[in-house]
């Protein structure tokens, strides 16, 4: 019979289900509501990215020529300027660090302002960028610079600094996120080159910025199946990142070009001989009186600022620690890769290399035959890689080319390898 009250009925059963069962519809509509609401507001932010795609192209479309061949941050460290400014088929991409940004009468991107000899520069590159950077720089724009000429500056102070210190440092205030996607996940160069640049960026320890693009840049340092299975696992996340980096780089440089003032436009003059010689002649009274104060050639202003500096004592294995570097220094390997990738991409590099500070040095301590070095290097890798090379051992003791220790020309320096570099890419021209 059972215990009567086990049949009971439970105060509320019955109303419960009933409410339950009415319940379910508006949970269901509830749900569905959220749902549109989820799609409506995805396809809102894709038309909001999607029109700052298409803004930020017209913007630096209709306005990348009010640059000019200036460096500036933005555009050397991105894409989207630099793609706009190496556009145009008469000008020459100049890599470079420091001395670009300088402020220095007969600077490249002004001389070449007007097209004088048929060509004009723009100037790539920022105070400490290494040359491994400028690599990624010219992957990244790939087929852009396909039958052009570039030219790289090789400066001496880069040559013999070290892999610690300064070095990181300098990487770290340039590494540029959106082209070293534009190379690791676009793809454009060969395996082997993209598998040396991953490796040196490896010796750097600036890319822990990006945990995803650090991620695929390991995976592209290893050779055989693992490699390839890590990079291709890692994809679908690598091309997120890269398009989020290329919409920020894109909106980045709209509204630096709407901030920028506008350099004088400069109508390109008909291409004439250049009278070298009587530029020289003027720019080597100007300068020797500009540097007076020491028998350096040391611009005043720069050697009453470092004065104490430059002449202090140096330890005595400071010849040794300079040839070490002049001879196997990183930077080569680097100089080397940047080398490979312009010539991946379809152009020809021309080398424009920095003398020493060959007088300085010398009081200093460093020997005529540790510098040697730096030119028989510059030579051999030249020759190696089959490349056109200013030969800047000519200029080793001349005290007027360069203005300071740190591998900055004078406006002589400046003059003369201006008319290097005219006359090494107008050899280009005509053997390419």
């Amino acid at each position: 019979m059972g215990d009567p009250e086990s049949h009971r009925a439970v105060p509320g059963a019955k109303d419960r289900k009933v409410s339950g069962a009415r319940g379910a519809p508006r949970e269901e509509s509830a749900v569905a509501s959220h749902a549109t609401a989820a799609v409506w507001s995805t396809l809102l932010m894709l038309a909001i990215l999607l029109a700052g795609w298409w803004w930020s192209g017209r913007q630096v479309a209709e306005r990348a020529d009010v640059m000019g061949g200036t460096s500036w941050p933005t555009r050397s460290r991105g894409t989207i300027l630099l793609r706009a400014s190496l556009r145009p088929p008469d000008v020459v991409p100049l890599l470079g660090t420091s001395e670009l940004v300088r402020q220095r009468e007969n600077r490249p991107d002004e001389f070449f302002a007007t097209s004088p000899t048929g060509f004009r520069v723009v100037a790539v590159g920022q105070a400490g960028m290494v040359l491994v950077q400028h690599a990624l720089a010219v992957g990244a724009m790939g087929s852009i610079l396909h039958g052009r000429t570039v030219g790289v500056l090789v400066s001496p102070g880069e040559i013999v600094l070290p892999d610690t210190g300064g070095r990181q440092g300098w990487f770290r205030g340039n590494y540029s996120r959106v082209q070293a996607a534009a190379v690791f996940i676009g793809q454009a160069l060969p395996d082997t080159l993209t598998r040396d640049i991953a490796r040196r960026l490896l010796a750097y320890d600036g890319l822990g910025s990006d945990p995803v693009i650090e991620a695929l840049v390991r995976f592209r340092a290893i050779d055989g199946a693992w490699g390839r299975l890590g990079a291709r696992l890692l994809a679908p996340a690598a091309w997120l990142d890269a398009a989020w980096l290329a919409l920020v780089d894109r909106m980045e440089g709209a509204m630096a070009l709407r901030h920028f003032t506008p350099v004088k436009r400069l109508t390109p003059s008909p291409a004439v001989p250049v009278n070298w010689a009587a530029l020289e002649s003027a720019a080597r009274a100007d300068y020797a009186r500009q540097s007076s104060s020491n028998p350096f050639g040391i611009g005043d202003d720069w050697w009453k600022q470092f004065e104490k500096y430059l002449t202090q004592k140096q330890p005595p294995d400071f010849d040794a620690r300079q040839a070490t570097l002049l001879r196997d220094g990183p930077a080569w390997g680097e100089l080397a890769l940047l080398v490979r990738t312009i010539q991946a991409v379809g152009a020809t590099p021309v080398l424009v290399p920095m003398p020493m500070k060959g007088s300085l040095l010398s009081h200093a301590g460093v020997r005529a035959e540790t510098r040697a070095l730096y030119y028989d290097r510059l030579d051999s890798l030249a020759r190696a890689h089959d490349v056109a090379l200013m030969e800047a051992r000519d200029f080793d003791l001349d005290n007027l080319f360069m203005h300071d220790h740190a591998s900055h020309p004078s406006a002589v320096g400046w003059l003369l390898m201006n008319q290097a570099l005219d006359s090494l890419v107008h050899h280009a021209r005509v053997t390419r």
